[in-house]
């Protein structure tokens, strides 16, 4: 799974945290649970923001939606050069083909 960002100018950007952290294992006296192996510490390294050059189109949508009174909302967005061109609503029967 990645984690991105668009600037308020349409840019898309990547987050990424990946080398922040270090495993370190749980002591055997202090495991509450047989998966309970390790941890994760913060190491003092910061993450990485980096713009994203992408030529495609993708479909947004909400990972939840609890307002079933109203059409699920879906966008096609069209990046170029990893820049928003345009963005076009889509209603729940038409598909991205």
């Amino acid at each position: 799974m990645c984690e991105y960002w668009i600037s308020p100018a349409g840019q898309l950007f990547e987050v990424d945290y990946s080398g922040t952290h270090d495993f370190v294992d749980v002591p055997k006296e202090e495991r509450n649970s047989p998966w309970n192996l390790f941890k994760t510490v913060p190491n003092g390294r910061h993450g990485v923001v980096r713009p994203v050059s992408i030529f495609k189109v993708i479909e947004i949508y909400p990972a939840k939606w609890d307002a079933y009174y109203a059409p699920f909302p879906r966008k096609l967005i069209l990046f170029d050069n990893g820049i928003i061109q345009s963005v076009k609503d889509l209603h729940y029967e038409q598909s991205i083909l």
